[in-house]
């Protein structure tokens, strides 16, 4: 197996679980490698709307949409959207990976542990698995309709 990096997008504690946030002015890239790799590779995913890349029309999933659209405003409406989103996620992210992938950056799965809605926002908490066992959670906040 080849170990591969990847430059972090968000703001990531590598002795903690989890990834803690999005975007920090001040921290700058830093390189990143096995589930928090993997963690990076499903948040991108999760904020990225499915059918606005041009050309990659099945990439993102669908659950910002949702969101934008004012349709999640039980707790059944948002597990039932992130169903569905986790499923296009998984599809998307199993297409990338290949045999020679460490099993920490190859997907597993993921659960949605919480979620709370309030003041027009949401915030997720996700965990997210590996092939190898490991696992991060990642908290992701989203404006809401």
């Amino acid at each position: 197996m080849t170990v591969t990096y990847d430059m972090s997008v968000v703001e990531v504690d590598t002795e903690a679980e989890e990834v803690t946030s999005l975007g920090d002015p001040g921290s700058g890239p830093a390189l990143i490698t096995g589930i928090v790799k993997l963690a990076q590779r499903w948040m991108l995913e999760f904020l990225t709307v499915r059918g606005s890349l041009v050309g990659l029309p099945t990439r993102g999933c669908s659950f910002l949409r949702a969101a934008a659209a004012g349709s999640l405003t039980t707790e059944t409406d948002v597990f039932q959207q992130f169903l569905l989103a986790s499923a296009e996620i998984e599809t998307n992210l199993r297409s990338d990976e290949s045999d020679t992938d460490e099993e920490d950056e190859r997907y597993a799965g993921c659960l949605l542990q919480a979620f709370s809605l309030s003041n027009g926002r949401m915030t997720l908490t996700v965990l997210i698995s590996s092939a190898a066992g490991a696992s991060r959670v990642i908290q992701i906040p989203i404006a809401i309709a």
